[in-house]
């Protein structure tokens, strides 16, 4: 029972990691966060924390015995929204930045995932799980809803599914414009890479392991990035939550250990 509550949760953290990479929907986030909001989840019960960077600090935002997950910030960093199937199937709900206030925004038949935040903060965008390429927005008040794409049509940009294969990588550029990092499996090890320009000047940013499964986050002052790396020997492997400080050449820093923990850490992201 337990193997296959795991087997479930993990299917739906695979759908938490899905992203919409040059869409026309444009989102955004602020400067200067201190702050990340991720999950972690040990045995068949992820939620979402808050870690502050600099009292050293974190604490459950969620506290639901549901599946919680895929925090996404609202662009003045007072609100997150996640996905739950705390009602069953999984939908999209808000929160604002100390795990009060929760509401469910998408009471309709459907599974709901991924949901990223307009610009203007008045909007949260999601996909319908059960049908590909379909894309919805709806206010934050959980009224108007809108379908953004038709079915069969192909969403622009693109939609990525982040079980990374071998030798697949995926560019991320910093906010500011200046250093584009992305992922590359060398030497039986996966690693972040960071280049101003092309790949081939690319210096390494930090060493992730072989487990790696997980885009880093680039910090809105495009001056730290946080990650997932896998810890740990075979059979008893761990995945934590790590903070690097990056110069405007790309130049790493020291690498800052935020979870250390049995608990599974997964998808970071910054308060604006």
């Amino acid at each position: 029972m337990l193997l296959r509550s795991i087997q479930r949760i993990m299917a739906l953290v695979g759908l938490s990691t899905l992203l919409l990479i040059g869409a026309a929907v444009a989102f955004g986030q602020g400067m200067g966060a201190v702050e990340i909001a991720y999950v972690a989840f040990n045995g068949a019960n992820p939620d979402i924390f808050l870690t502050d960077l600099q009292r050293g600090y974190s604490h459950n935002l969620s506290q639901h015995d549901a599946y919680d997950g895929a925090p996404a910030w609202s662009p003045d960093g007072e609100w997150i929204a996640f996905q739950s199937d705390r009602g069953g199937a999984v939908k999209i709900y808000v929160m604002d930045s100390v795990g009060r206030g929760v509401r469910l925004l998408t009471d309709m038949p459907g599974s709901f995932t991924v949901p990223r935040w307009s610009r203007d903060g008045q909007r949260i965008v999601f996909f319908d799980a059960s049908r590909a390429n379909s894309l919805f927005s709806i206010r934050i008040d959980g009224t108007d809803l809108r379908q953004l794409t038709e079915e069969g049509v192909v969403l622009e940009g693109q939609v990525i599914d982040l079980a990374i294969e071998p030798n697949a990588s995926t560019d991320l550029r910093a906010p500011n414009g200046v250093l584009t990092m992305f992922m590359r499996f060398q030497e039986n090890v996966w690693g972040i890479y960071v280049t101003p320009q092309r790949r081939a000047e690319a210096r390494l940013l930090a060493p992730l392991g072989r487990a790696y499964t997980e885009l880093p986050v680039w910090s809105p002052a495009s001056d730290r990035v946080a990650y997932i790396a896998a810890n740990g020997a075979r059979g008893d492997i761990r995945y934590d939550l790590y903070v690097i400080d990056v110069a405007s050449d790309g130049s790493p820093g020291k690498p800052m250990q935020v979870t250390q923990s049995r608990q599974i850490e997964s998808a970071p992201a910054w308060r604006p």
